[in-house]
């Protein structure tokens, strides 16, 4: 018994553009270096540097989805051409 799986390239696309447009509405602000004032608590100093180590991770994850995101649309985009290829012959 074969199965045939088909492609829909059009969905893929468009669900691929939306999943990039939130992609680039995911931020994350950062407090400022003087959002303590003149607070000097071990605790404010941490909490800055674990807010800026959570910064460069989301940095990262949005950069990790993007490439996600670019290679998904450039196999999607080869499986239409070989189909169109296969079709032609």
């Amino acid at each position: 018994m074969e199965q045939e799986i088909k492609l829909k390239h059009d969905a893929v696309i468009s669900q691929l553009s939306k999943t990039k447009t939130a992609l680039k509405a995911l931020t994350l602000n950062t407090p400022a270096k003087n959002a303590a004032g003149s607070n000097t608590l071990d605790f404010t100093s941490h909490w800055l540097e674990r807010e800026e180590e959570i910064a460069e991770l989301v940095k990262g994850y949005i950069a990790i989805v993007q490439k996600s995101i670019d290679d998904t649309k450039a196999g999607a985009d080869l499986m239409k051409h070989q189909d169109e290829a296969m079709i032609r012959k």
